[in-house]
C-alpha cells in the first residue's frame, strides 16, 4: 500500500441478535430489524403497561436504527423469527415480585423482575 493512500474506514456491520442477546441458530445471525423492535415494544406495553427504560424493546430499537442508518435493513423489515413465531412476554408473580421473560422466535432474550 502506498503511504500516501488513506485507509478507508471499516464499513459498519449490522447489529445482530447474537451480538446483544444469548440466542443461537438463525436468530443469532439475523440483524435486528425495526419492526422486530416495534413488535417487542407493543408486547411490553400490552403486558407491562409500559416500555421499560433500558428494556429489551429500547435496546432493540437502538440496534435497529443503527442497522437502518447503515443500510442493512429497511424501515419495514421484520426477521423471519418474528414473522413466523412472533414475540412473547411471560409474567409470573412470586412473593410480591413480577418475573418477566421476553422471547422472540421461541428463544429467551431477557428475564428480569419488577416490584408489584
Amino acid at each position: 500500500m502506498n503511504t500516501n493512500e488513506e485507509e478507508s474506514p471499516k464499513a459498519a456491520e449490522p447489529i445482530k441478535y447474537g451480538d446483544v442477546f444469548s440466542v443461537s441458530g438463525e436468530l443469532a445471525a439475523a440483524p435486528i430489524a425495526p419492526q422486530d423492535a416495534a413488535a417487542v415494544a407493543a408486547a411490553e406495553k400490552s403486558v407491562l403497561g409500559v416500555t421499560p427504560r433500558s428494556g429489551v424493546a429500547l435496546v432493540m430499537k437502538s440496534a435497529a436504527e443503527h442497522n437502518e442508518q447503515h443500510g442493512f435493513v429497511r424501515h419495514d423489515d421484520v426477521t423471519a423469527a418474528v414473522k413466523e413465531s412472533g414475540t412473547e412476554i411471560a409474567e409470573t408473580t412470586v412473593v410480591g415480585h413480577r418475573l418477566i421473560s421476553e422471547s422472540v422466535g421461541g428463544q429467551l432474550l431477557w428475564r428480569f423482575t419488577m416490584d408489584e
